[in-house]
């Protein structure tokens, strides 16, 4: 029987009869008792029915009907119709099949025994998520992730570090660990970077080297919780926390955190609710020629004016958007909207060279959704394909150069231009000239701002306008706010630029007196 062990279906077939993810939850576990009596009858084993009914029937009936009577067939065979004890029987519920680990059932329920013991020792609960797995299922497919999912397992189970005492695979990408030791937090710690460095390594899966990260999050017994339910709440808090500092690193929950969380699902529903009313809008700064100062294009730039928030900064948002999904719908406004306005403007003052610019983030970059969305806005305004400007970061690019790579090149294709924002301030920013399929590079503004009287940043942005020319790509000089940088930047061959010394970004209805 073959299967996706790491995703859900929304129905189960067995022997021709369907499980509908929506049907009455009670009338899923009835059918499934009779399943599993049914299968104690053939199998010819009397104890199923007594496990079914007794403590472990809700560890059994948490598992796809589908996948538990696959296992008690396998048992069945392996034993020669041998009659399995309750002992074996346990061990077969409360075993994740797919990677060997305890499974969550089993976990849970050593978890609650520790917290419920008299002399129970302090101890740390370390909630461990992959960085990059859906990225993994998604290019190389789910036969490639269940591969995956059982090598980080076993480097996890393996990993030779203090304190240790169980690892556990909740499901998904998603693990847990055990620590007692004395000196908790130090101890915690360490065996959290040792689990993440065995998660880093490279593997070999499908013929290719694939890397990924991990995040992880730790709550202590009894400082952080002493209710189990609390505490698997309170180590998923601090993961969370540790993917929006980067990914791929650790946190330790403290009260800050919980707050940190009500606030973050508060922001996601005003997001939502801003979304129903239109409350976003689209502000644009120009880019100018620096010899004639005429209008080359405008970036589109996110606002929103919140009721109580006041003015919500496109720093405080987009993070939130980009971990809770909401910038999908998000980037699909920005993009519509900045594609209908620039076709307004084109019109209106007649200028056809005119150009707009949108920031597209990584999970947009990365949900396979782009190019349609690019495609179809386009359409929708009649704008030509080489009016838009798709704007990534270093940092964008660097989660996965190769699938941006791949992404922007049909893009690039079709026309669009692409442009690579802030550049210098990531460590691979020349490698990024050579892998991805770049039209401009947009200067940082660190390097602008003492241009005309820094020996040292004038070199840099004379040897990074040097190289991309001979790349064939525009330089953009970003964060021009005074006169004086204009002429050394003319005199080294950047004709482009863009900051509060010409503009501030306007909102759309001051734009024309810009392009008149």
């Amino acid at each position: 029987m073959k299967r996706n062990a790491n995703c859900d279906k929304k129905h189960r077939s067995l022997w021709g009869m369907a499980l509908p993810a929506s049907s009455d939850p009670r009338l899923i576990a009835a059918f499934l008792v009779l399943l599993v009596i049914f299968a104690a009858a053939i199998s010819g084993f009397s104890s199923v029915l007594w496990l079914t009914v007794g403590g472990i029937g809700g560890a059994f009936l948490a598992q796809p009907a589908w996948q538990l009577l696959q296992r008690i067939y396998i048992f069945r065979n392996n034993t020669a119709n041998a009659r399995p004890t309750a002992e074996e029987l346990r061990e077969l519920a409360y075993t994740d099949d797919l990677t060997g680990l305890t499974n969550r059932a089993s976990f849970l329920e050593k978890l609650e025994a520790l917290c419920q013991s008299e002399d129970s020792l302090e101890f740390a609960l370390l909630f461990i998520d992959l960085d990059g797995f859906k990225h993994v299922n998604d290019v190389y497919g789910h036969e490639a992730g269940d591969g995956l999912l059982r090598h980080i397992a076993q480097r996890l189970k393996g990993c030779n570090t203090t304190g240790l005492k169980l690892v556990a695979r909740l499901g998904g990408d998603e693990f847990t660990a055990i620590i007692q030791a004395d000196k908790l937090d130090a101890t915690a710690l360490a065996a959290a970077e040792s689990l993440v460095e065995a998660v880093n390594e490279p593997l070999v899966l499908v013929g290719q080297s694939l890397r990924i990260g991990a995040s992880v999050g730790i709550a202590r017994y009894p400082q952080d919780a002493t209710a189990p339910s609390a505490l698997l709440r309170n180590a998923d808090t601090a993961m969370y926390q540790a993917k929006a500092n980067g990914r791929n690193s650790i946190r330790l929950f403290s009260r800050e955190l919980e707050e940190h969380k009500r606030d973050y699902f508060r922001m996601v529903s005003d997001l939502q609710g801003a979304m129903e009313r239109s409350e976003f809008q689209l502000h644009y700064q120009p880019k100018l020629d620096l010899q004639s100062g005429e209008v080359l294009g405008l970036e589109a730039l996110f606002r929103w004016q919140h009721e109580s928030r006041g003015n919500v900064p496109p720093s405080r948002v987009i993070p939130v958007a980009e971990e809770s999904g909401l910038i999908i719908p998000l980037g699909e406004w920005v993009l519509e909207a900045a594609c209908a306005q620039l076709a307004r403007w084109r019109s209106q003052f007649n200028r056809p060279a005119l150009t707009v610019a949108v920031n597209v983030s990584l999970r947009q970059l990365s949900s396979g959704a782009l190019v349609d969305t690019v495609r179809h806005f386009l359409a929708s305004a009649c704008l030509p394909s080489d009016a838009l400007e798709i704007e990534i970061t270093e940092t964008c690019a660097a989660s996965d150069p190769e699938q941006a790579a791949r992404i922007l090149r049909v893009l690039r294709n079709m026309g669009v231009r692409i442009s690579l924002d802030d550049f210098g301030t990531g460590y691979a920013s020349l490698s990024y000239l050579r892998q991805l399929p770049i039209d401009t590079v947009k200067l940082d503004r660190s390097f602008i701002s003492n241009v005309h009287k820094n020996a040292r940043d004038r070199a840099i942005v004379a040897a990074t306008a040097q190289i991309a020319r001979q790349f064939n790509i525009n330089v953009v000089a970003e964060g021009i706010e005074d006169p004086r940088q204009i002429a050394p930047l003319l005199e080294l061959g950047i004709q482009c630029g863009q900051g509060f010394y010409f503009s501030k970004p306007l909102p759309a209805e001051k734009i024309p007196e810009l392009l008149d």
